[in-house]
């Protein structure tokens, strides 16, 4: 359709190792701490919270090599 490629969506371009910690601080960790306010197992020890700071803190550290670019090739 020849439409523009939004921002992080570009499989060319975008640096996915990189952009995951911003989307995990700025979309889903403010969203599943509202929602832990009615599901309160979603805050609890082993629960989604903490594995989405796992997560976080292993995107922080993580380099996107060549072989992980390969993924987003299209074929």
């Amino acid at each position: 359709m020849e439409l523009p490629v939004s921002m992080l969506c570009d499989r060319k371009s975008t640096n996915v190792a990189g952009a995951q910690p911003g989307f995990i601080n700025y979309v889903t960790m403010p969203l599943f701490t509202t929602m832990s306010a009615f599901v309160p197992g979603l805050a609890a020890e082993g629960g989604a919270l903490a594995t989405m700071k796992s997560n976080l803190e292993t995107w922080k550290s993580y380099v996107e090599t060549e072989e992980d670019k390969k993924v987003y090739e299209v074929k």
